[in-house]
């Protein structure tokens, strides 16, 4: 028999990952937008960390195979995790985030799922407006074959066509103290 070595193609995989679109403003306001804000997210019950990438963040959320160690003196937390069975570390990382000037945040690496995202503390001056939490619903879109196209559903069902895998979300804080 004669053997002949030949290169099989490569598969692709797609993953999708999604995020969040955050602006905080001023309740009866929407053009004053806030800075200072502290918000925390969980996935679930399972808490999400955040770490600074340029101008937004991405998430660590511990899974099968990961963990979380800290907080350091710092107040920072490192993220041990497996990754195609390599052991990767992710440090720096926050279990808050705070709105920048223009109360504008922008979170990724999310995946599908049900969250919720906590106003810890109001910025300075404003209260929070209800419990000061909103649990949203990240659903990715899939084609008439089923197959994703990487865009979000809203929790309202429409398509967010203007930014592809963010889920939109606008926060209010109001001037005034209002009972939950």
């Amino acid at each position: 028999p004669v053997y002949t070595e030949k290169d099989s193609p490569e598969d692709t995989v797609w993953v999708y990952t999604y995020g969040l679109d955050l602006t905080k403003y001023e309740l009866g306001s929407p053009d004053i937008k806030l800075a200072g804000a502290e918000f925390s997210l969980q996935k679930g019950s399972t808490d999400v960390y955040f770490k600074a990438d340029g101008e937004s963040y991405i998430t660590i959320t511990p899974g099968t195979g990961g963990y979380i160690v800290g907080p350091a003196e710092d107040g920072t937390y490192t993220a041990s995790l497996t990754v195609n069975g390599e052991t990767k570390t992710v440090a720096g990382l926050t279990k808050t985030v705070i709105t920048p000037q223009g109360g504008k945040l922008v979170i990724k690496g999310l995946g599908e799922g049900n969250y919720t995202w906590k106003e810890e503390k109001a910025p300075e001056g404003y209260y929070k407006v209800g419990r000061g939490e909103t649990n949203f619903t990240i659903t990715g879109k899939k084609d008439s074959e089923g197959l994703y196209t990487g865009n979000v559903i809203q929790s309202d069902g429409n398509v967010n066509n203007e930014l592809i895998n963010l889920y939109k979300l606008e926060v209010a804080n109001s001037t005034t103290y209002t009972l939950p």
